[in-house]
């Protein structure tokens, strides 16, 4: 699946690059943000709603870190996985909502 190319968070625009498959000599197995060079890297295979679900777990630390909330890193960890899985979740079973947020908050 192929990744959207940059996002705006804030002032920033951060690069999207695929997540490489092999990548286990981190910890970041599915994604990760780098906030010095405004770089996501998120999984681009596997099943789709858990790619959707990477991609945005990772805008959500670009959010924390350009709103500049200053969490330590497991209590911004714990914030984002929680806001991020109830919103695909909301998202799944409510797109007309959510279409209809895209609709009006671009005029």
């Amino acid at each position: 699946m192929k990744l959207p190319e940059q996002v705006k968070i804030g002032y920033k625009t951060y690069q999207i690059r695929p997540q490489d498959r092999d990548d286990t000599d981190t910890d970041y197995n599915f994604g990760f943000a780098n906030h010095n060079i405004n770089l996501i890297r998120s999984r681009d295979y596997g099943d789709k709603v858990d790619c959707a679900n990477t991609l945005l777990h990772e805008i959500l630390h670009g959010c924390f870190h350009v709103g500049s909330l200053g969490l330590e890193h497991d209590e911004e960890e714990r914030i984002v996985t929680v806001l991020t899985n109830q919103l695909i979740a909301a998202m799944q079973d409510s797109p007309d909502v959510f279409r209809w947020i895209m609709r009006n908050a671009n005029g």
